[in-house]
């Protein structure tokens, strides 16, 4: 539940569209017509970036202090494109599901599995989108995978070969223009003051480094 808790309300501050809970894991979505492919694409990988460091550091504290231990996450991203997206809702009246068709929401999924605790696996098309390199490496070069795992799917007669990659969501945190870094060089995240959803991240851990601390001026365990 708390995991959940702080799923929902990160990606409601980066604008993700919270599609479905299925026990503690998220299904969301990024951008809408009037978004940028690339900005959504940003948005997403910045979601992402700041609940897993959220859940590998600070949750991580309070649950060890109640005796829970080994909690993480695993998060898939892909890009469907326009052209390769049916929309779709199904059900009757206010009893209904806006939902998605579309290879890349499949592999979504299909790269969690892929994901190594606290880690995110993405796919080529959200790869094309980011500037820098510097923040992916295919998943067939772990020390425990072959060289088959480089495609998260294929299909050979077309030539269609996509590639599964991991993403160093560390190392994209702390180039974000929200994150400054302590003397220690760890993360702190300063969201702007005007994002009133913030607050509401407060609550599900005692210690929220990256989180605001309504009425408190220590600066070095969240934002102002």
């Amino acid at each position: 539940m708390q995991l959940s808790k702080a799923g929902i309300h990160t990606a409601l501050i980066f604008g993700g569209y919270v599609h479905r809970l299925q026990g503690d894991g998220m299904f969301l979505y990024f951008g809408d017509e009037n978004t940028e492919q690339k900005k959504a694409v940003e948005l997403a990988l910045q979601m992402v970036s700041v609940y897993t460091h959220f859940v590998k550091n600070d949750l991580k504290e309070y649950l060890l202090s109640q005796g829970i231990e080994n909690i993480g996450v695993r998060t898939g991203i892909d890009l469907g494109k326009k052209e390769d997206v049916l929309w779709g809702n199904s059900g009757i009246g206010e009893i209904s599901e806006v939902t998605t068709c579309s290879l890349h929401t499949s592999l979504a999924s299909k790269m969690q599995s892929s994901a190594l605790r606290n880690g995110v696996v993405v796919g080529q098309y959200v790869k094309d989108e980011v500037l820098s390199n510097d923040f992916f490496s295919p998943v067939c070069q772990r020390s425990d995978k072959t060289e088959s795992d480089r495609y998260i799917y294929r299909i050979d007669d077309r030539n269609f070969y996509y590639t599964q990659y991991d993403f160093n969501w560390e190392k994209y945190l702390k180039q974000q223009s929200f994150v400054a870094n302590d003397i220690y060089g760890n993360p702190i995240i300063k969201l702007p003051s005007s994002v009133n959803s913030i607050a509401a991240l407060r609550p599900i851990a005692e210690i929220n480094k990256p989180y605001f601390n309504e009425g408190k001026n220590d600066t070095r365990k969240g934002y102002r």
